[in-house]
């Protein structure tokens, strides 16, 4: 019923991306364009404009979805969008609000990237020392996770950190 619903807001937002007629292709239209808007790419070819759009928008229909996961997802998007525009108090803002939800559905994976993303924040702001306790937990995280790929990333990050703090040993 609450998809529904989201489905028919969603509808007056995007009428031409909804099949008119059959609900169920509707809801699963909203699901799909929910998670696949082109933000990604869009922030990595640094349109920081069409990625923020694209993310509020999409953070609008999860949260009407009741998608908590997604809700993360957007909020992480909007997070590494504003580190793109250097508003790193933003990022980090949004980034707080996303590992909150991630916490509370209990996605460790997700906590684990978040939490390495906040890092990154204060890393960027200069705020070194401050990043380092969140690329640790990150690591950790992500070694009791088993993704090798972020595992690897984080590390570097924390590589990052000891360099420019002298802690070369």
């Amino acid at each position: 019923m609450r998809a529904q619903r989201a489905s028919k807001d969603v509808e007056a937002e995007c009428p031409l991306l909804l099949p008119a007629r059959r609900p169920k292709a509707r809801l699963q239209v909203l699901h799909l364009f929910a998670g696949q808007h082109p933000s990604p790419l869009a922030a990595q070819q640094q349109d920081t404009a069409l990625a923020r759009a694209c993310y509020e928008q999409s953070l609008r229909m999860r949260r009407m979805l009741g998608d908590q996961r997604g809700v993360a997802r957007s909020l992480n998007g909007l997070g590494i969008t504003a580190e793109y525009e250097n508003e790193l108090a933003t990022a980090a803002a949004l980034y707080e609000e996303a590992l909150a939800i991630l916490n509370e559905v209990g996605d460790t994976w997700g906590v684990a990237a978040l939490t390495n993303n906040a890092g990154m924040a204060l890393f960027l702001e200069g705020r070194i020392a401050e990043a380092r306790p969140l690329f640790e937990r990150a690591v950790a995280l992500q070694r009791e996770v088993g993704d090798p790929h972020m595992l690897a990333n984080f590390l570097s990050n924390l590589g990052d950190v000891a360099r420019d703090l002298g802690d070369l040993d």
